[in-house]
């Protein structure tokens, strides 16, 4: 119990303990879905520990610790079987996580500072470190349903841009290459599998954003890449797909 203790409010953000942390936040999950612990005694004790550690200048690796917790309780926020207090705390972490990954998906509208000051390198690092490895936080509806908002205003963005005859500065070339960049790793369902296809059939995009069409590829889900290249084989039979599109496409497979 007190070793316990002493990683979970000493040790947090060392790397030695970045497995078994979140690993025990699954477990006292499971001890509550499965009626061993129908309290949820165990699991607001390890949260009550784990968040006791003050948040540091660059919080994002507590938080993505947190998030990742969280991730293995499911994203939780629901069930009957959570009490009041656990229920309330998992949806405070999806909206700080929620809050946060607008500063990174979207860095040109962010006007909190303190998120300003770091949503360059330490953000975009921690964020592509474990996005990829979230099964159930990106599909929590409060976090889908942004993903999809965002998904939609980056194609209206792209669509202006192709409408103004793919006129742009410096700013908005940088902005449409972070985009690619952050859409794979926001491909957690159909829909946004199918709206990342979307976004793909701008002739421009290649001009600007040609490395990232090899990493869109490797970034999707097995069932999110078949859908992705039956629209992408059905766009080559249109003769729609730029050269870079098809190099692409071809060295993936």
């Amino acid at each position: 119990h007190e070793e316990v203790c002493r990683i979970l409010t000493k040790e947090q953000l060392n790397p030695k303990y970045s497995i078994m942390i979140p690993f025990m936040a699954g477990i006292l999950y499971g001890n509550i879905e499965n009626e061993k612990d129908s309290s949820g005694s165990g699991l607001l004790y390890f949260w009550k520990q784990l968040q006791s550690l003050p948040l540091q200048m660059i919080p994002i690796h507590q938080i993505m610790l947190h998030i990742r917790c969280l991730d293995a309780c499911k994203a939780d926020t629901e069930s009957k079987f959570l009490s009041r207090q656990l229920k309330n705390n998992h949806k405070t972490l999806i909206g700080s996580f929620k809050e946060w990954l607008k500063a990174w998906a979207a860095p040109d509208k962010v006007t909190h500072l303190r998120r300003k000051r770091i949503v360059d390198r330490p953000l975009d690092k921690i964020m592509r470190m474990y996005l990829p490895n979230l099964q159930y936080v990106l599909v929590h509806p409060d976090i889908h349903s942004y993903v999809t908002d965002y998904f939609k205003d980056c194609k209206c963005r792209i669509s202006e841009t192709q409408k103004n005859g793919n006129r742009f500065d410096g700013n908005k070339r940088a902005l449409i290459k972070h985009i690619f960049n952050v859409l794979p790793y926001l491909c957690v369902s159909t829909e946004t599998s199918r709206m990342l296809v979307e976004c793909l059939r701008y002739e421009f995009i290649d001009i600007i954003c040609k490395e990232s069409h090899g990493m869109i590829s490797m970034k999707l889900k097995e069932d999110q890449l078949n859908e992705s290249l039956e629209e992408m084989v059905a766009n080559l039979n249109k003769e729609k797909l730029t050269s870079n599109m098809k190099r692409s496409l071809i060295d993936h497979i």
